[in-house]
């Protein structure tokens, strides 16, 4: 009866060792790679090309898309509108409203135009997305560790052994840190389809040139306006930084093992920090994946520089700020000259100014983004006990 316990340590070993079916790449499992093109029995994502992912759990609003995508390595310019209004008070004179044409009218003058334009500032890097092909034989016996996250274009809902990560909703997953974990931006997420805005302050000050008369102050020509430095506080209004997005199903797998088998240039966000076999991307650290653009370079990094570890504010951005104001003539019936002073010159008046600087508004999310060490991972190994799973 001796040979009964090696029978019994076999079929245990054989146990362990044999992966759950459950765990193989469900249909529809597509992440980033490290490469220029899809490894084989992977296919590209042509809808996600060129642009940013924001996560969804609702795979009915997936695929929703918003603005054009971006061509290689751009980082899209916007400007805003903005309006506004000289207001020149009266500056009576002792005269009729016959014959000199330098002063000024007194009156209020709008002025509408638009900021100069300007890039998002944001750190982008551009990577393949590419979606695994179900039934190509290569891919029986791929399978992502415990916590992976995943993005499922045209899936209705997570697959099984896989759910809704709810802290990514709307938002951009930022690759991160083990160190960092999962930390959200303070920007609220994104609704369907929402276009991500913002608003710029600015000070317009016009300088109204002086004009002097031969003639008193007093009354009663009340059609004469004031010269002097006029500050207008106003805002640029709500504008898009014409980032281009798509929605797309946002899972986290659940399946209880480390274990991994997937190709060697293979990208995965993790929720709970990187597998046995993998680490932490740092050269993406801090920049937001763009699905590679049509022609575009894959790897390159592109726009301002990257985010430090747990920073939630995105990088700020001004625009430049110009207009003139055509300040119409009004006649009076003296001369220029000493000793009555202070009247507004007619004419152009120019103003230029910087915004005050604001951020895009992308809702973000910081995530572990790892990379394979090894091509087939680890031997399986059960992860820790993680609080909500």
């Amino acid at each position: 009866m001796a040979y009964l316990p090696r029978v019994l340590l076999l079929l245990l070993l054989t146990a362990l060792l044999t992966r759950d079916t459950s765990a193989v790449l469900p249909p529809g499992f597509s992440t980033f790679f490290a490469s220029a093109r899809c490894p084989d029995g992977w296919f590209d994502e042509p809808s996600s090309a060129g642009r940013l992912i924001v996560s969804v759990a609702d795979g009915a609003e997936s695929g929703v898309t918003v603005n054009r995508p971006l061509k290689d390595q751009e980082d899209r310019e916007h400007q805003h509108p903005y309006s506004l209004s000289l207001n020149l008070p009266v500056k009576h004179i002792a005269a009729i409203d016959c014959c000199d044409s330098h002063g000024a009218c007194a009156g209020s003058y709008p002025l509408a135009g638009f900021t100069s334009n300007h890039t998002s500032g944001l750190p982008f890097t551009q990577l393949i997305l590419c979606t695994v092909n179900h039934t190509h034989p290569d891919n029986a016996h791929l399978f992502a560790p415990f916590s992976a996250v995943a993005y499922f274009p045209g899936s209705l809902s997570c697959p099984a052994h896989w759910q809704p990560l709810p802290e990514a909703q709307g938002r951009v997953l930022l690759p991160g840190t083990d160190r960092i974990g999962l930390l959200q931006s303070p920007h609220a997420p994104l609704a369907s389809g929402q276009l991500p805005t913002h608003v710029h302050d600015f000070v317009a000050t016009l300088n109204v040139s002086t004009q002097s008369y031969a003639g008193v102050d007093g009354c009663c020509n009340d059609e004469l306006g004031e010269a002097g430095s006029y500050r207008l506080p106003s805002v640029a209004s709500v504008a898009s930084s014409n980032l281009p997005y798509i929605q797309l199903l946002t899972c986290i797998n659940q399946n209880q093992t480390f274990d991994s088998a997937l190709p060697v240039d293979t990208y995965l966000f993790s929720e709970s920090g990187c597998a046995p076999g993998w680490n932490t991307s740092l050269e993406l650290l801090g920049r937001f994946p763009v699905a590679n653009p049509t022609l575009g370079l894959p790897g390159a990094a592109f726009g301002g520089s990257s985010l430090s570890p747990l920073e939630t504010s995105a990088v700020n951005h001004t625009h430049l700020v110009s207009g003139t104001i055509e300040l119409p003539d009004c006649e009076v019936g003296l001369i220029s000259g000493c000793c009555s002073s202070g009247y507004a010159v007619t004419g152009p008046v120019h103003f230029l100014s910087t915004s005050a600087p604001a951020p895009v508004d992308i809702p973000f999310v910081w995530l572990p983004l790892c990379s394979q060490t090894t091509p087939t991972g680890s031997p399986p190994s059960s992860p820790p006990s993680s609080p909500g799973f």
